[in-house]
């Protein structure tokens, strides 16, 4: 007899009626530890976090979620394939215009920090996403050959996550923060 692990309550899969959300991430926000948002749809929560200095915005940007890469480990069951899947590790990719000294001294600070959590507002859904997980930095400066080009900061936020680990978790977009 074969042994499977499966979650006991495995939802229905929802049919979008006629809607497919759209790609694009117009802001990120950094947490940092301290934060104090509980709930990520409320503007006074992420208002008193910028005020405290424990939510940094980074907005007037461009990013993507892409595909992530699959994490793999052996098997501990002799049936079956070699490996199964551990986790996902992400990447959100972001292209930063807003090239001047302030941000440099922004990023090479991120560069050198880990943070606790990551919200990304999505262009024209008014939702975020929220990750809760270690997050690392790697920005770098771009100054294209072409004086017709824009100078602008390749950021990379990396994270890691289980299988057993929720999506980003998606919450209605807080009012007036995003705008």
């Amino acid at each position: 007899m074969s042994t499977y692990c499966t979650a006991e309550e495995l939802s229905d899969h929802e049919k979008n009626d006629c809607y497919y959300p759209k790609g694009g991430i117009s802001d990120v926000g950094i947490l940092k530890t301290g934060n104090g948002i509980t709930d990520f749809s409320n503007a006074t929560q992420y208002d008193a976090a910028i005020t405290a200095g424990t939510l940094k915005l980074i907005t007037g940007i461009k990013a993507e979620l892409p595909e992530p890469s699959v994490v793999e480990g052996e098997n501990p069951l002799a049936c079956g394939s070699e490996t199964i899947v551990d986790g996902n590790d992400y990447t959100l990719e972001v292209k930063d215009f807003n090239v001047n000294a302030t941000n440099d001294e922004f990023y090479r600070l991120a560069n050198i920090s880990q943070f606790p959590g990551l919200i990304f507002n999505m262009c024209s859904e008014d939702q975020v996403r929220v990750v809760a997980a270690k997050i690392s930095t790697n920005a770098r400066l771009v100054i294209p050959i072409s004086n017709k080009e824009k100078q602008h900061y390749l950021v990379t936020f990396k994270w890691s996550q289980s299988v057993q680990e929720a999506f980003p978790v998606l919450y209605d977009a807080p009012a007036g923060i995003f705008e």
